[in-house]
């Protein structure tokens, strides 16, 4: 079960945030040929005390971190890099917006995730 997780300031709202997250979905199921309704988006915002680059606060900065599982190609998970970039640039962030960066992480989900309490295997 794909995770995409947005740390951000504040710097996008409503129909955008709704806008981002189907792109997101739109990408990783093109992509990997997930089901849809496996795709989780998550927005987390973060306030000026709460994220800090160089032991200064930082502003303007937006995270795009995709949570998949292990398995996926080399080439599939350069396309999903190259998505989530093209698509983060693509938001309609705040004008503070000074960098965004995009990660994956693969995750075993037979060892880590359960679903309404039943192991996901």
């Amino acid at each position: 079960m794909p995770v995409y997780t947005v740390y951000h300031r504040s710097l996008i709202q409503g129909k955008h945030r709704t806008n981002l997250a189907v792109n997101l979905t739109n990408l990783h199921c093109e992509v990997t040929g997930t089901p849809r309704d496996e795709v989780k988006v998550i927005f987390i915002p973060l306030d000026s005390q709460t994220f800090f680059w160089g032991g200064e606060p930082r502003e303007g900065y937006v995270r795009i971190r995709a949570e998949i599982r292990v398995g996926r190609t080399e080439e599939q998970k350069g396309e999903l890099l190259k998505g989530m970039t093209l698509i983060g640039n693509a938001a309609h962030w705040s004008p503070a917006l000074q960098q965004i960066q995009t990660q994956i992480v693969e995750i075993d989900d037979r060892e880590t995730v359960m679903t309404n309490g039943v192991m996901n295997v």
